[in-house]
């Protein structure tokens, strides 16, 4: 329903009055006009660009004023305005519903519009965009300000946006209309002026941001609150962005879909009691082409309980790719991260100590800022990390020492979001610590350098005491496809590290069981490897090989091996019966010889690991899976210089003692059977023995 009175001025209409509603059902349009307005329905679009509206009010005329009204279901109107906007309108792929309630009152002014009230609401909103689903029980917006019909631009006096999960505020902000010269993210800047306040509930946010798979995987929590302020100041355009964040919270909950009734809670992997974020940056003033294509980064400061950043840099090239050249140092608490680090490591790492270090970070962000007309920068050189020629001095065997090791370079691809970005940018900094435990590893005092380049996270090389030892390496993590895989060079990653008891029993059982959950441990260990690589996702995935040597390690087995232990001592009394009677404490000695050992088909293997106890020898050998579960055979002896010394001996050498050796690395259990049947064989070869010996001695 339409109705008005006016005529024609010329090429345009002329209203004095008018009214018009436009309803659906329960859906409704209406707007009322008083005063008189002109009305141009045939200027073209390079006239309206240029600053001459279509509508504006009459000279002479009373002072035009339109009362605006829109009420109904969002579900409905959204397909209705997608048409009118069409195609580039935004909202072809946007699904939402909701109870919509708008009112706004406007004056003309010559060319403008005086928006002296304006407001609606929506209750129970909900929005699907790009597999994302926004829901907010009431939202909540009122404006007073100024529109330019002929420009475009829009003077905000005062506004304010609630929501359950974001409420903005700002008492004076401008807006200009886009120019399709200036690329963004500079457009952004040059099209926006003022202040605004806002706060945040960042559990509800993140299902906003995050897609839904990763929002149920790593739930946040806390709150959040800051300020932008766009200024021009005598150095050109500035950007002031401030960020409080209070109980801030990350979350591991169950993969794949939102948590359910009855799921296990989200375990906290991330918390932080306050934190602060202020980012400054200005654009130089317009004149020079090459200045107005960049931006000064003039402050970044990151501030928490574990983590402090200080920087300043520069982003030239906005235009195109985006370069970022930022430098500062990092400070941060490493008994914090640690305590952060705990869900995923246990607490079996502990560091202490930290401190500023210097850090500089380059390279594009295109990628990262989707800007149009970005380029690749086409092959990039290899890096090489440079190696000791005295780390690899004790590597095993005469094979060829490797003197450098070089990150591979991936291939010149398209663009692809994270992959692309991480290949293209460069970091480059170092670590420090004071002491630190790594699962019953105590390290000294050391530093390491840490370098990310072509998507490649490459440590030192490093040469750092621990244990009465050293560990020495450049390694290197591919972090793309995610999670990464880790890669290790050739040569000797450990070099005479002192053993005990909790090194055995956290590492070594892992690799032979029977030098696990041992009352006394001593000794010293050196690893040589042949490469290899691990997946972080799934380390059993991965291959490696090299070989272990032990020095002066001595044992005292106890608790699951209980079973080994007694069958040790029954076979020491067959040589000297006194054995039998004394406290049945069995000393193992391993000998100083290479140990095998491969990652490879899901399991770890073993094999030459030879170990003396007193007339005996064991020798072991097998595989342990990534359950824990172990095949391995452990075989018996007697030491071969005892064969000459009494009949019995001699034909206990001819009895096989092989035992197979089950269960898990945490439950091992020996074949009970197996070890009944040993000793069985053993009784009788020695009884057939004493015979033998006594009818030789009759003749």
């Amino acid at each position: 329903v339409a109705e008005g009175t006016g005529g024609m001025a010329g090429a345009a209409v002329l209203v004095d009055r008018g009214h018009a509603l436009l309803s659906a059902g329960d859906d409704s349009l209406e707007v009322t006009l008083t005063g008189g307005a002109l009305f141009n329905p045939w200027l073209g679009r390079e006239a309206a660009g240029r600053g001459m509206p279509r509508f504006r009010a009459a000279a002479g005329a009373e002072p035009l004023a339109a009362d605006c009204s829109l009420a109904g279901d969002l579900s409905r109107w959204c397909p209705r305005w997608a048409a009118i906007l069409g195609p580039h309108g935004g909202l072809g792929d946007v699904e939402t519903a909701g109870r919509l309630k708008a009112q706004a009152v406007l004056t003309a002014q010559g060319d403008a519009w005086q928006i002296t009230r304006a407001g609606g609401e929506i209750e129970k909103l909900s929005v699907r965009i790009d597999g994302r689903r926004i829901v907010e029980p009431r939202v909540v917006a009122t404006a007073a300000g100024r529109w330019n019909s002929g420009s475009g631009a829009v003077e905000i006096s005062s506004a304010e946006l609630l929501t359950a999960s974001l409420s903005l505020r700002t008492g004076g902000a401008t807006l200009a209309t886009a120019a399709r010269s200036i690329p963004a993210p500079s457009g952004l800047l040059d099209r926006i002026r003022g202040k605004v306040q806002w706060q945040a509930d960042v559990g509800r946010l993140e299902k906003w941001i995050v897609p839904p798979a990763a929002a149920a995987r790593w739930p946040a929590s806390g709150r959040a609150w800051g300020t932008a302020e766009i200024l021009d100041t005598p150095a050109g355009l500035n950007l002031l962005v401030e960020v409080t964040g209070n109980q801030l919270a990350v979350a591991r909950g169950a993969a794949g879909t939102p948590l359910a009734g009855g799921a296990a809670p989200p375990q906290t992997v991330w918390a932080e009691p306050r934190a602060s974020l202020v980012v400054e940056v200005t654009r130089p003033l317009a004149g020079d082409p090459a200045a107005t294509d960049s931006l000064t980064i003039n402050r970044f400061a990151l501030e928490s309980s574990t983590l402090a950043v200080t920087a300043a840099g520069s982003v030239s090239e906005i235009a195109s790719r985006g370069l970022l050249d930022l430098g500062g140092t990092v400070a941060y608490d490493w008994s914090q991260m640690s305590r952060l680090l705990t869900p995923w490591t246990g607490g079996g790492v502990q560091l202490v100590g930290g401190g500023p270090r210097p850090f500089a970070v380059r390279g594009p962000l295109g990628s990262a800022w989707q800007l149009a007309g970005g380029t690749d920068t086409g092959p990039r050189e290899p890096m090489v990390v440079p190696l000791p020629d005295a780390w690899l001095d004790k590597q095993a065997g005469d094979q060829p020492r490797a003197r450098a090791i070089t990150l591979p370079v991936s291939p010149a691809a398209k663009p692809s979001g994270l992959s692309d970005m991480l290949r293209q940018v460069s970091v480059e900094t170092s670590t420090t610590w004071a002491a630190a435990d790594l699962g019953g590893l105590r390290l000294d005092p050391g530093e390491m350098s840490v370098r990310l380049f072509e998507g490649q996270l490459a440590f030192g090389p490093f040469d750092i005491g621990a244990a009465g030892g050293r560990l020495r390496g450049a390694p290197w993590i591919k972090l793309m496809p995610p999670p990464g895989e880790l890669v290790v060079p050739p040569g000797r990653l450990v070099d005479r590290v002192r053993l005990s008891s909790d090194m055995c029993d956290r590492w070594v059982r892992w690799l032979v069981p029977m030098l696990g959950r041992a009352t006394h441990t001593e000794g010293l260990v050196s690893v040589d490897v042949a490469g290899g690589r691990i997946p972080l996702g799934d380390p059993f995935a991965g291959e490696m090989s090299g070989q272990i040597f032990f020095e002066q390690l001595e044992m005292t087995p106890s608790g699951t091996m209980q079973p080994l232990v007694n069958l040790i001592v029954k076979l020491q009394s067959v040589l000297d019966p006194r054995f039998a009677f004394g406290d049945k404490a069995v000393l193992m000695r391993v000998r100083p010889e290479p140990v095998r050992v491969r990652l490879a088909e899901r399991r770890l293997w073993h094999e030459g690991l030879m170990m003396d106890t007193g007339q005996l020898t064991i020798q072991t050998k097998g595989s342990v899976g990534a359950d824990g579960s172990l095949v391995m055979v452990a075989e018996l002896a007697f030491r071969g210089d005892l064969a000459g010394q009494t009949p019995v001996i001699a034909q206990l050498l001819r009895t096989p003692l092989v035992i197979p050796l089950r269960g898990t690395v945490s439950h091992p259990q020996f074949d009970a059977d197996q070890m009944e049947a040993i000793l069985g064989r053993i009784v009788e070869n020695t009884a057939e023995a004493v015979i033998n010996d006594g009818q030789i001695g009759r003749a």
